[in-house]
């Protein structure tokens, strides 16, 4: 326990010592140095602009009046002080407790790592400002607001509350956590983590990232900047600021221009790159998308490439071009002449793209030149071995035949498209299967 105030004060010459077995250190009405050691001390530093020197142990701290300052350098571990005044620190050091908020610095260690944390304790709110080493809690029960000085911290944890969190000019990693925050990552290249709410995110000079990755539920990136989110909590990028952006790991992430500005998307998830071009007041924005399966184009002509996954791909109006690649692709060109791209062999048996709005007679389809398409009739099954006799010798090199499989009223209709060798090989060739087209598929253009 700490001794009462009518206590023995500890002589200044005896306050700068290290003294070998736990402690409680009263200081003087002076400005104090005051050293533990890895026994649980407790602190009473008085008057005075004092300087308490964290150690390893679970130690009480009260500053009294006075600037009194908090340091961990020379304890070689990170440190995380929760906005309840609790500093935890890390490699089995022990936990610190600051009474009533009567410490007015804290400093970590400068080659460590350590974070503001106010996910944890009260339900008080935070605004950190790292470039100005600043922190205010405020809704502290019994004590109102309080501010601080923090030094050398690199990471935030918001709370429940309307956070506001700048980082510095290093790598940051901020985390809004609940609420609806307005986060900023300054210079560095930072990462922002995507929580619940309704948050605004600058990312600021430097290579940043905005991750959803662990967030529960898919999102959609519109065009103009916006996320919306699984919970309907809609996040808003301020003037394209961020540089990547993850989606949630495992989920079905949206780019969605169909919605918002009137821009134009290039999308190429294979390469997991997104132009987006004619944004008002900012022009061109580039980023890098991970995690995305899925791609709305907009009024515009968009390009829109998938990856080897099973990816949704939509045109929407103009002149689009859209590409499979890889996986059991579901694409939908939308109004406008639009051209449907596809690799030879990628649509194998187990996985055929489907067209769902083919408009023969306006849109077409990049593959081998063909004067026209053949109908050859029904096939038993989708098996390499029913194809291979269905086609027999009269799937011809560089040729395309239409074909169905199904009995009659659940019919199916699949276009092949041959390489440039007689004859079918499930390997090599094109399938893919359309519905809902329209025309005469004797009339579609094979480009």
């Amino acid at each position: 326990m700490i001794e009462p105030l009518n206590a023995l004060p500890v002589a200044p010459a005896i306050a700068g010592r290290k003294l070998p077995v736990p402690i409680n250190l009263i200081g003087t009405e002076a400005d104090d140095v005051l050293y533990g050691n890895k026994g649980n001390n407790a602190y009473l530093a008085g008057a005075g602009a004092d300087l308490i020197n964290g150690s390893s142990g679970n130690d009480s701290m009260s500053g009294g009046s006075g600037i009194d300052t908090l340091d961990y350098s020379g304890l070689n571990a990170d440190i995380t002080f929760s906005r309840g005044g609790v500093i935890t620190k890390s490699g089995g050091n022990g936990v610190d407790t600051i009474a009533a908020f009567d410490i007015e610095v804290i400093k970590g260690n400068a080659k460590r790592i350590n974070t503001i944390d106010g996910s944890s304790g009260t339900t008080a709110a935070i605004n950190v400002d790292l470039s100005s080493n600043s922190l205010e809690i405020t809704g502290l029960p019994g004590i109102g607001s309080a501010k601080l000085t923090v030094i050398n911290f690199s990471n935030v944890n918001g709370s429940e509350n309307n956070d506001v969190i700048l980082g510095d000019d290093k790598a940051n990693i901020l985390n809004g956590g609940g609420g609806n925050d307005t986060i900023s990552g300054g210079g560095g290249d930072d990462l922002l983590l995507g929580s619940s709410g309704s948050d605004l995110y600058r990312g600021g000079a430097g290579a940043d990232t905005l991750s959803y990755e662990a967030f529960a539920g898919g999102v959609t990136l519109v065009r103009g900047g916006t996320i919306i989110k699984a919970d309907g909590s809609v996040d808003t990028i301020a003037d394209f600021g961020v540089e990547t952006i993850v989606g949630t790991k495992g989920a079905v992430n949206t780019i969605d221009g169909s919605t918002g500005v009137t821009a134009a998307l290039n999308v190429d998830l294979s390469k997991q790159n997104l132009t987006i071009t004619g944004l008002p007041f900012v022009g061109t924005a580039s980023l890098t998308v991970k995690n995305f399966t899925d791609v709305k184009g907009s009024e515009n002509a968009d390009v829109i490439t998938g990856d080897k996954g099973a990816n949704r791909l939509s045109g929407n109006g103009g002149k689009d071009v859209l590409t499979g690649l890889g996986g059991k692709d579901l694409l939908t060109g939308g109004s406008g002449a639009d051209t449907f791209v596809f690799g030879y062999g990628d649509s194998l048996l187990s996985g055929f793209d489907l067209i769902t709005d083919l408009e023969i007679g306006v849109d077409a389809i990049d593959g081998w030149a063909a004067t026209a398409v053949t109908t050859i009739g029904r096939a038993s099954s989708l098996n390499a071995g029913d194809l291979g006799r269905l086609f027999g010798n009269n799937f011809l090199a560089n040729g395309a035949a239409a074909f169905v499989v199904g009995s009659t009223g659940g019919d199916r209709t699949f276009l092949a498209l041959n390489d440039s060798q007689l004859g079918f090989q499930a390997g090599k060739d094109l399938i893919m299967e359309i519905t809902g087209y329209t025309g005469s598929l004797s009339n579609l253009a094979i480009v």
